[in-house]
């Protein structure tokens, strides 16, 4: 859980220093290279959600597997479900976040094959796969640990 946080502030302090160098600028308009420093670190964030998520639900697989009894079942259960939740929510937001950046793009960065990739980038399609596996994951493993 510890690691789970310094994960996560780690990453909301590179986003932070990104907008605050915006901010610290005082101008309305992002520059590219700003804009750029917000994307990549907003991509860097949804990879670690979706790493940080993934591996705490092949913990919770690895335990429903080799675990004796039955007494750990319902605090796995709720780990389950609190990590597919925190996949979900925090990557669906990332994915906003990116969605938003897309859309702030000016015209001379759309125009090239940076823009052309990013604006073809099936950001819905992410966001239905990214929900499917995450309730696909928690429904079987849960089915195994009740079932």
């Amino acid at each position: 859980m510890l690691l789970l946080s310094l994960y996560y502030l780690r990453i909301r302090a590179s986003i932070l220093v990104a907008l605050l160098i915006t901010l610290l600028n005082e101008r309305y308009e992002m520059e590219l290279s700003e804009r750029n420093k917000l994307v990549i670190a907003r991509v860097e964030n949804f990879n670690y959600i979706l790493r940080t998520a993934m591996f705490v639900l092949l913990g919770t697989l690895a335990l429903g597997i080799f675990a004796e009894g039955n007494a750990h079942i319902w605090a796995l259960s709720a780990t389950i479900i609190g990590a597919a939740l925190y996949g979900m929510l925090a990557g669906n937001t990332a994915l906003n976040d990116m969605a938003a950046l897309r859309d702030d793009m000016d015209e001379e960065t759309k125009n090239t094959n940076y823009g052309v990739s990013v604006l073809s980038a099936p950001l819905p399609v992410f966001r239905v796969i990214l929900l499917l596996v995450y309730l696909v994951i928690a429904a079987t493993q849960l089915m195994m640990l009740h079932g």
